[in-house]
């Protein structure tokens, strides 16, 4: 995590507004040094930065989480000039907390709130400290007068509320958002397979393994809003037209090597598609073309070489014939029940 930045005047006259505290309280934010008040707009508050460690959680990704912050403290010094020596020490406790919860059984969150010593008139913090980095051991002292209302942004404020928002993400309130949130994603993202598999259309256990295989292995988005046909069989009548008053019906065996199929929305309920098409028939023999496809309407056309016809077919679909509902429902279950363990595991639960 490189820092960034921004040494020119311009920029800092023209981010000052952001920085500057609005002092805007809010019920449940304790004020600092017991007496001014937390300021909800800062950058860094924790109001502005909860919904993306929220959604980071949600995601398994508390690493990242700890980053929105980390980033953030970043982007904010930068602004302010560049840093100083408690900066330095804020930067250097944060990359190693993040480098220390990677380690299995260290995923304890750090404990970054402050102490204040009666009448001293600053808060201290104990950071967790490289000891490979040279740095001082003594505690980190922020003046309370950092929160006043007339102060002017600083680096002070910064740290103050980097070490805040990083207590909060680590918070048990915090951790169980983040879980039912990611519980509420993964029971959308069950639903829609589940709609896909009984409500769209059907596919064979080869088209399904297919289908699988493009799907995320983590399921870390809903139902995709496309299929693919693949080797699909089928039994079509077959229009042969020789002219307006010459025309024959014959049946043939038809097959989809490969095809496309999407659905109109998530429901599944509806899809359109279209699909290279080989057909066979006793009397022409083998026929190339191509199909298309409404909901449960098909329509093909193949030119067969044997007599140099050209035929048109409306399949039927065999799937309902050889697997039929009891066919389909199992096969929709055992993908789903891996879909459910995929998502359980993401979603913690």
């Amino acid at each position: 995590m490189k820092s960034l930045t921004l040494s020119c005047a311009f920029c800092i006259v023209l981010f000052a507004g952001l920085l500057t505290p609005s002092h805007a309280a809010e019920a449940g934010f304790s004020k600092w040094c017991g007496k001014y008040d937390y300021d909800v707009n800062y950058p860094l508050a924790w109001p502005q930065v909860k919904e993306d460690v929220t959604r980071l959680l949600g995601e398994n990704d508390p690493g990242g989480a700890y980053d929105v912050v980390v980033q953030g403290f970043q982007n904010i010094v930068g602004l302010l000039g560049g840093g100083d020596a408690k900066t330095k020490r804020a930067l250097n406790a944060f990359n190693y907390y993040l480098g220390q919860i990677q380690v299995p059984g260290n995923e304890t969150p750090a404990v970054w709130d402050p102490t204040q010593i009666p009448g001293s008139g600053f808060l201290i913090y104990q950071l967790p400290k490289d000891p490979d980095i040279s740095l001082p051991d003594n505690p980190l002292q922020i003046p309370c007068s950092t929160f006043q209302a007339e102060a002017s942004p600083s680096y002070d404020q910064a740290i103050s509320y980097a070490l805040d928002a990083m207590k909060r993400v680590g918070s048990d309130d915090t951790l169980k958002v983040a879980q039912r949130t990611a519980y509420a994603e993964a029971n959308r993202t069950y639903l829609s397979y589940e709609r896909m598999l009984f409500e769209g259309l059907p596919m064979w256990p080869w088209e399904m393994w297919l289908n699988g295989k493009l799907i995320p292995d983590n399921f870390s988005q809903p139902a995709p809003l496309y299929q693919l046909a693949f080797f699909r069989p089928n039994v079509s009548p077959a229009l042969k037209f020789d002219g307006v008053e010459d025309s024959d019906l014959d049946y043939g065996f038809t097959l989809e090597p490969i095809g496309y199929v999407s659905y109109t929305d998530s429901s599944y309920k509806s899809w359109w598609g279209v699909s290279s098409l080989v057909t066979v028939t006793d009397d022409n023999g083998i026929g190339y073309g191509a199909l298309a496809r409404w909901d449960q309407f098909t329509l093909g056309i193949a030119h067969h070489e044997k007599d140099d016809d050209t035929l048109m077919y409306v399949s039927i679909d065999l799937y309902k014939y050889i697997l039929g509902e009891e066919g389909r429902s199992n096969s929709a279950q055992t993908f789903l029940s891996g879909v459910k363990g995929k998502l359980l595991k993401g979603s913690g639960n």
